[in-house]
């Protein structure tokens, strides 16, 4: 008998371990796989977990790439109160609702390119839940210069990878147009 009810407790609680498994599965932050903006440019990065609807959460960005150490956190939020690692508030962090996080980076560089990782933490009430984003892969391109040869104008737009060590030229030929007394067209 007590074989038996032993049998039927370890089939429930192994029913319930999968139901616990599969609704976890649901709770994954969403974040772009890839940004891309201009140097100088300010540059917004969402995150969210459309599924929660925490009304009390912080959320931690974190990067690596550039010419900061792996995993560097560069801004903190909470219901209450904002934590800044640059000082000139280079990164900011904003929340909305539906447990949504943004990260404003100004004046973008080019060592500014990398992976921005997304934390999301719901303490209250309990229990604790730990979120982590799949990253954001930001990439940060020169912007256009155009130079002028005899009757043609160039376009050229530096894109640089500083990650795989690599260099491109996107040109673009545009003709010339003129028009004026005595210019038909």
């Amino acid at each position: 008998m007590l074989s038996r009810q032993l049998n039927a407790c370890v089939g429930t609680y192994s029913t319930l371990s999968f139901s616990l498994a599969a609704s976890k599965q649901d709770l994954v932050l969403d974040q772009p796989p890839v940004v891309r903006a201009l140097r100088g440019e300010s540059v917004t990065l969402p995150c969210s977990c459309d599924v929660c609807n925490y009304p009390d959460f912080h959320s931690e960005w974190r990067f690596t790439g550039g010419n900061r150490a792996p995993g560097t956190i560069l801004a903190v939020k909470t219901a209450l109160s904002s934590k800044h690692q640059d000082p000139p508030y280079k990164f900011s962090v904003t929340h909305q609702r539906n447990s949504r996080s943004l990260l404003l980076i100004k004046n973008l560089q080019i060592n500014d390119q990398g992976t921005y990782m997304c934390t999301m933490i719901k303490n209250v009430p309990p229990p604790t839940v730990i979120l982590k984003g799949p990253g954001t892969q930001l990439e940060v391109y020169e912007p256009e210069t155009t130079a002028q040869h005899a009757d043609q104008s160039w376009q050229i737009g530096i894109v640089s990878s500083l990650r795989l060590g690599h260099l491109f030229l996107l040109c673009f030929v545009q003709p010339l147009a003129q028009w004026g007394p005595g210019l038909d067209f």
